[in-house]
């Protein structure tokens, strides 16, 4: 199997929380602010939390409020955004890595808007959100609300032309307060906290360039919000950070001795139709085995998923979250053209992450990875779906390599039963005998499907 970049990346994210050790403390007194950076070039003119969205946007930022002056009241949302300035265009703003530290007595997070605005990107995006950020356990809590004071956020580019400059919203997320008072918040990254050589209070990393560069940033970024009429915002910016709140014990990444049972995967069907007609995001029509097809045709193949259970109590397993297929075929009868994955994965919103063999495809298999790791599809619908084009006369079978489904938690999930290969027959009909001649053009719309125009100059098929 090749190894592309979506899983690679989720897999990296996976190793960095397992390799982070547990506490032996129940609480952590960080220091006011972080040492300076060992490398401050390239830097950035300022990083600041703002919660005053007005005026902000991927290209723009309005005045930087460390509070509002107009306090909210309990049970209101509002927006604040992570901003940066003067981000050089050389190296470019490729991600950022760091914790949304607050109140948890004030405050909550209740989103974090991978959907944009974002300087940073919002079309190839890797995501990993920890809406428990404190990274006490091997657990991932992928659904908000956070109310435990502390949200990991990882966001980074892979579509390379979306590197962002200048000023803009690198991050913004919605939070909701629970209690009267002034809640504090910092943006810092404990991810490095528990590292042997760090101090508390690292500054969150913000990359340039590549994944191995990244700007000099020299202190931890504080802001707060005034939540009930008696609460007034303070001088000048909070200058500590929030504490971790007190747990009875720590929980061990792993028992020295137990090694529990992995549950049993839960049979779902994974197969091909080689007729897109009637299937939809979220529903599928009946199935075809075999589809006959001109020279230069271009027809939509889907892959399918039939039957993923909803997503458990505990938002550890079910649900659709990524997937990696290996799709084989007869390079002499057809090509791929393209692929879509924002079917099932995508249709209560959020942003799939694809990686994939280049289009067309030419060598007879086809290898794709997908992911949106937010809301998690149940039922059955579209992984992806392929535009395919005749190249030449024969049958082909369509086949499922390799597939690979990952619900909630990341966990291999899932184990596939039948329909996993299709055919198409090109210039002949599926059960062996000539397709007649065609009277008209052929002509493809992006989705595959086929439009006649009048033949002006030959009754044979138009390659295009």
């Amino acid at each position: 199997m090749k190894n592309l970049l979506v899983l690679t990346l989720l897999t990296a994210a996976a190793l960095t929380a397992a390799a982070i050790l547990p506490s032996t403390s129940t609480a952590i007194t960080p220091t006011p602010t972080a040492p300076a950076a060992a490398s401050p070039d390239p830097s950035v003119d300022e990083v600041a939390i703002d919660v005053v969205v007005s005026g902000n946007s991927d290209k723009a930022l309005g005045p930087t409020e460390f509070c509002n002056a107009t306090p909210i009241q309990v049970g209101d949302s509002m927006d604040i955004d992570i901003i940066a300035r003067g981000v050089p265009a050389d190296p470019p703003l490729f991600g950022i890595g760091a914790n949304l530290v607050f109140d948890s007595s004030v405050l909550k997070v209740t989103s974090v808007h991978l959907e944009g605005p974002s300087m940073i990107g919002t079309n190839s995006i890797f995501s990993f959100v920890d809406y428990d950020g404190w990274l006490r356990t091997d657990d991932v809590k992928v659904f908000p609300p956070a109310t435990n004071g502390n949200v990991r956020l990882d966001y980074v580019t892979i579509g390379f032309d979306e590197h962002g400059s200048g000023d803009g919203v690198m991050l913004r997320l919605t939070l909701e307060a629970v209690n009267e008072g002034v809640g504090v918040l910092a943006l810092d990254n404990y991810l490095a906290e528990f590292q042997p050589d760090a101090t508390a209070g690292e500054p969150a990393i913000l990359y340039g360039g590549n994944v191995g560069g990244y700007y000099g940033l020299d202190s931890a970024y504080y802001a707060a919000i005034s939540v009930g009429t008696g609460s007034a915002c303070p001088a000048g910016p909070p200058t500590a950070l929030p504490t971790e709140p007190p747990r009875p014990s720590p929980t061990p990444l792993r028992s020295p001795t137990i090694i529990p049972t992995a549950p049993p995967l839960t049979p779902i069907e994974i197969g091909i139709d080689s007729d897109a007609e009637g299937n939809r995001a979220l529903n599928l029509g009946s199935r075809d085995e075999c589809r006959d097809m001109f020279v230069g045709e271009e027809i939509a193949v889907d892959v399918y998923a039939r039957g993923v259970p909803d997503v458990n109590p505990a938002g550890n397993s079910g649900g659709l979250g990524s997937f990696t297929i290996d799709i084989s075929y007869d390079p002499e009868v057809v090509h791929v053209v393209s692929s879509d994955v924002r079917y099932m994965l995508t249709a209560q919103g959020g942003t799939a992450v694809q990686g994939h063999d280049n289009h067309p495809d030419r060598d007879g298999l086809f290898h794709i990875d997908a992911t949106e790791g937010q809301i998690f599809e149940s039922g059955n619908g579209v992984l992806v779906r392929l535009v395919l084009k005749a190249v030449g006369p024969g049958v082909t079978e369509l086949g499922l390599e390799e597939a690979a489904v990952y619900g909630a938690g990341l966990q291999l999930a899932y184990e596939f039963s039948a329909n996993r290969s299709a055919r198409l027959a090109v210039g002949v009909t599926c059960s062996g005998t000539p397709l007649p001649t065609p009277t008209h053009s052929l002509t493809s719309t992006p989705n595959g499907t086929l439009t006649p125009i009048p033949s002006t100059a030959s009754a044979t098929p138009t390659l295009d």
